[in-house]
C-alpha cells in the first residue's frame, strides 16, 4: 500500500476539488487501521483492493506509528470521520456535486437526508441501504452500482463497514461513474451525534477505542448465544477437542488455539454475527475465552442494538 501524504484537511479539499474524469474512472478513499491490515493478510482480494486505492491514509495509531518507523514522511493519523467533518464544513464546497450515500440503517439515511437537505441544498443526495448479505449477491450489486451510476453522483459515500465497502468499489468499479468513493465506515453517525464521539484529549492520547468501550452496553446476546461461538470454534479454530467439551471461561489457546488460528475466527465471527471488530479488540484476551468472545460481541452490537 502506498500512504498519501495528506492531512484530513488535505484529503477532504482533494476530492472536493479534483473531480475524476471518465477516462480515469472510479478513484478510492481508505483509511486502513490495523484491522484491515489482519484482514488484508488473510484475504488476497481484500489486500488488492486496498492496495488500488488513489488515496490510503493511516487511520488507526498503530498503522500510522508502523508507516513512520518504515521511514515514510506523513503529516499524521488521517481518521475518516475528521475528513468528512471537513468535506462538510462549508456548504458551499458541495455545490454542484451529487452525492450517493450506502449506509447501514434507515435512521441514518433519514437522518443525512434531513440534515443535507437543510444545511446545503444545493447538494444533489441519494440513500440507500442495502439488504443484510448484499454483498454476496451479485445481480444486487450490480444493480446497486447502476442506481449509483443512474443518479450520477461525484461522491460515493460507502457506510457499511469494511471490508464490505472495499470491495463493493472494487469489484465494481466497473459498472460505477468517475467519482470519488469513500470507505467511512460510522462516520456520519458520529457527524449527525447519534454515536457520541471521543472527547478531545482522547483523540490525542490515541484512545478512541477506550471511549467506544464506555460507551457500549454489555448485554446478554439474545439471538447469538455461545453455541454459535463453539460451532466456529470447531470449524476454525482447530482445537484438540470439540468446543461443546469447554465451560464459557476455559482457556481456549490451551484448548489449541494459535494466535495464527485466531484470524480466521475473528471472519467467521464476523461473517456469522455481522459484527466488525475494532482495534482495540483484536488482543490475546478477546480470544482467551468463549466468554471473553461473548463479552465483545456484546460491546460491538451494543450500539447497534441500541439503534
Amino acid at each position: 500500500m502506498r500512504f498519501r501524504d495528506l492531512d484530513e484537511n488535505g484529503a477532504a479539499q482533494y476530492m472536493l476539488q479534483t473531480p475524476r474524469s471518465a477516462d480515469e474512472g472510479l478513484g478510492v478513499f481508505v483509511t486502513p487501521n490495523i484491522q484491515h491490515i489482519a484482514l488484508a493478510r488473510k484475504d488476497d482480494e481484500f489486500n488488492r483492493a486496498l492496495a488500488s486505492a488513489q488515496i490510503i491514509v493511516a487511520d488507526g495509531f498503530p498503522v500510522y506509528r508502523f508507516a513512520k518507523l518504515r521511514g515514510l514522511s506523513l503529516p499524521g493519523r488521517v481518521a475518516g470521520r475528521a475528513v468528512i467533518e471537513r468535506m462538510f464544513a462549508d456548504p458551499a464546497a458541495l455545490a454542484g456535486h451529487r452525492g450517493f450515500f450506502v449506509v447501514d440503517s434507515r435512521a441514518t439515511a433519514e437522518g443525512i437526508e434531513c440534515w443535507l437537505n437543510d444545511f446545503a441544498p444545493a447538494f444533489a443526495v441519494e440513500t440507500l441501504v442495502p439488504p443484510f448479505g448484499f454483498e454476496k449477491d451479485a445481480a444486487y450489486c450490480r444493480s446497486l452500482a447502476d442506481a449509483i451510476s443512474t443518479f450520477d453522483a461525484t461522491l460515493i459515500f460507502l457506510c457499511i463497514g469494511a471490508p464490505k465497502s472495499e470491495l463493493f468499489a472494487y469489484r465494481y468499479r466497473a459498472l460505477l461513474p468517475p467519482a470519488w468513493a469513500l470507505c467511512v465506515g460510522q462516520s456520519f453517525r458520529l457527524l449527525l451525534g447519534m454515536n457520541a464521539p471521543p472527547p478531545d484529549l482522547m483523540v490525542r492520547l490515541n484512545l478512541e477505542w477506550l471511549w467506544r468501550i464506555v460507551l457500549e452496553p454489555r448485554r446478554m446476546l439474545q439471538r447469538y448465544g455461545p453455541n454459535q461461538l463453539r460451532n466456529i470454534l470447531d470449524d476454525a479454530g482447530g482445537l484438540l477437542k470439540p468446543a461443546a467439551s469447554l465451560s464459557p471461561r476455559d482457556d481456549l489457546f490451551a484448548a489449541g488455539l494459535t494466535s495464527f488460528k485466531t484470524v480466521g475466527v475473528m471472519l467467521a465471527i464476523e461473517e456469522e454475527f455481522d459484527v466488525v471488530f475494532p482495534d482495540q479488540l483484536l488482543t490475546r484476551a478477546t480470544f482467551s475465552s468463549i466468554a471473553a468472545l461473548t463479552a465483545a460481541i456484546e460491546s460491538i452490537r451494543g450500539d447497534a442494538d441500541a439503534a
